[in-house]
């Protein structure tokens, strides 16, 4: 018996959009490099147009400043990228010279689109192999709890709009506070800079009376996504919803 394959409806409007606009400047090997550079850089909360430029240069292509400008407008005008109001130094290489770019960083449409543009491609043909038992060793142990936990804060926190009360986050995941506490460091297995960071609400009295004693109280703690967590967690949460 064959089964009935479930009805897919396109809104013509939408289709139309998608193609004519977010779409249209992948008709370019250019547009389609510049567009690779921003989903490679997702670490980064902005890079310049500087950056951009020495990312070109490792495929070996060259152009002239109105050239790159003019192809980051039409990633723009596509609503893939933004464009900070104001200049900055590049972000990916250390860099001292008083002079300043273009900041741009990828959007939410651009992000969305560059995460199921991956899924189209090779969504099957990865091969997720979890461990055997026979294989497991503390190290693997180790490993795997790692990736869970900390999938599980970005989740957590991106489900709660990128903030949630410390002492609420502990409970939530059932871990000790202490470490909780060690997942607020920064981490270069998944991300260059910081994506979780730990603030301090503002102190009561009973925390006033406590800090002289030279206690905090996890109460006083807000466990943060910090903007490069914020961009994680978009990823995988739409991977997950797939």
């Amino acid at each position: 018996m064959v089964m009935a394959r479930k009805r897919i409806e396109l809104d013509k409007k939408s289709f139309d959009e998608l193609f004519d606009k977010h779409l249209k400047p992948f008709k370019s090997k250019n547009g389609r490099i510049l567009f690779k550079i921003f989903i490679d850089n997702l670490h980064y909360t902005e890079i310049t147009t500087y950056d951009i430029v020495l990312e070109l240069e490792r495929y070996n292509i060259k152009l002239e400043k109105k050239e790159v400008n003019a192809w980051l407008l039409s990633l723009y005008k596509a609503d893939l990228i933004k464009k900070n109001p104001k200049r900055g130094k590049p972000t990916t290489i250390p860099y001292y010279d008083k002079y300043t770019y273009d900041l741009w960083s990828i959007s939410e449409i651009g992000l969305k689109i560059g995460t199921k543009l991956t899924l189209l491609m090779y969504d099957d043909e990865v091969n997720y192999r979890i461990p055997h038992i026979n294989e497991m060793s503390t190290k693997i142990l180790e490993e795997v709890e790692d990736l869970y936990i900390t999938t599980k804060i970005l989740l957590t926190l991106h489900n709660s709009s990128g903030s949630m009360a410390f002492s609420s986050l502990r409970k939530n995941l059932a871990i000790s506070k202490e470490k909780l506490a060690v997942y607020s460091w920064p981490d270069s297995s998944y991300s260059e800079k910081p994506i979780f960071e730990i603030k301090k609400k503002p102190l009561s009295f009973k925390s006033n009376l406590l800090k002289i004693f030279g206690i905090v109280s996890e109460d006083d703690l807000i466990f943060n996504l910090t903007t490069d967590g914020k961009k994680l967690a978009e990823v995988i949460s739409s991977r997950i919803q797939e």
